[in-house]
């Protein structure tokens, strides 16, 4: 048993629906119903009674509920007391994509849901060009971005623009074993002029730049997207084209081989904020949380 599980089950008894409740976490709601089973199976008993009109607390449920709010609370105070001088209060504006949202921000949310409960975040999702335009007019506290570059690609933002990396990885070609390429060391991205490229469209928050990043070298470029990894790695294997991937997100299988691309295309996903712009306590730590978990996100 996890605090994070004692306060997502607080917040599922609090918002009567397993599917409200993961809004508000912002975690997707298979993942909540799986913590909440697991914390069941822990405990050996049921804690919601489930209907098609959502979730109402067991006998059981309403005891737990009642410890767990009072364990967390003296967590939270505890946490106050040798942290912050002041709890934290005030509302933090991010503007980003619904990917990054959706895959960037879960640990941090939770985090700060739970430790400084009054704070608030909002966001509002948008394309980079849309971004990084309220970013420099100081309508949000910072934005997330993801951009990429190369020989022919360079990653240009206005001077009054602080970029802060969050993960960064090189672009690798994905073959299958019995590809012409399979004996190379590396893949020239002009190699790939008449070949078939293949994009993971599950692959989070950087579907969106591998194309745009193909497309710098060759405007011929004759791509298409899997739905899912499975997909993906099933198309390359049976030699429908060349996939591309992160090297930090593939590894090589008896099926299928990585290899680096000679021009060494680099995906960044970073923090943007305007140099002007002095973060708020809330902002500044949140930020610091944000930036220590990025590796979890690679």
């Amino acid at each position: 048993m996890t605090f994070a599980q004692l306060y997502y089950f607080v917040i599922c008894a609090d918002s009567g629906a397993i599917l409200t409740a993961a809004s508000r976490l912002f975690v997707s709601q298979q993942a909540l119903s799986t913590s909440i089973q697991n914390l069941e199976k822990e405990l050996g008993v049921s804690l919601f009674q489930r209907s098609r009109k959502g979730i109402s607390l067991t006998e059981d449920g309403k005891y737990l509920y009642t410890q767990a709010r009072s364990l967390l609370k003296t967590y939270q105070d505890i946490g106050e007391h040798f942290g912050e001088a002041e709890p934290l209060s005030d509302t933090i504006s991010i503007a980003c994509n619904y990917k990054h949202k959706e895959f960037l921000f879960t640990d941090t949310l939770s985090y700060f849901f739970l430790h400084h409960p009054d704070v608030n975040v909002n966001f509002q999702i948008l394309e980079k060009k849309e971004t990084l335009s309220l970013v420099q007019n100081g309508e949000v506290d910072f934005g997330i971005i993801t951009t990429g570059y190369g020989v022919k690609r360079k990653t240009t933002l206005p001077k009054d623009i602080v970029f802060i990396p969050l993960i960064e990885s090189t672009l690798s070609c994905i073959v299958s074993k019995d590809s012409i390429y399979t004996r190379n060391k590396t893949v020239s991205i002009y190699e790939l002029q008449n070949q078939k490229i293949i994009l993971n469209r599950s692959a989070n928050y950087k579907e969106d730049i591998f194309y745009q990043i193909i497309s710098a070298y060759n405007s011929e470029v004759n791509a298409f997207w899997a739905d899912n990894s499975a997909l993906f790695h099933a198309l390359i294997r049976d030699g429908a084209g060349i996939g591309l991937a992160l090297e930090t997100e593939f590894h090589s299988s008896s099926s299928l081989k990585m290899i680096p691309i000679k021009e060494k295309i680099v995906v960044q996903t970073g923090i943007i904020r305007h140099i002007n712009t002095q973060p708020t306590p809330s902002c500044q730590r949140f930020i610091q949380h944000l930036c220590d978990n990025a590796g979890k996100y690679i």
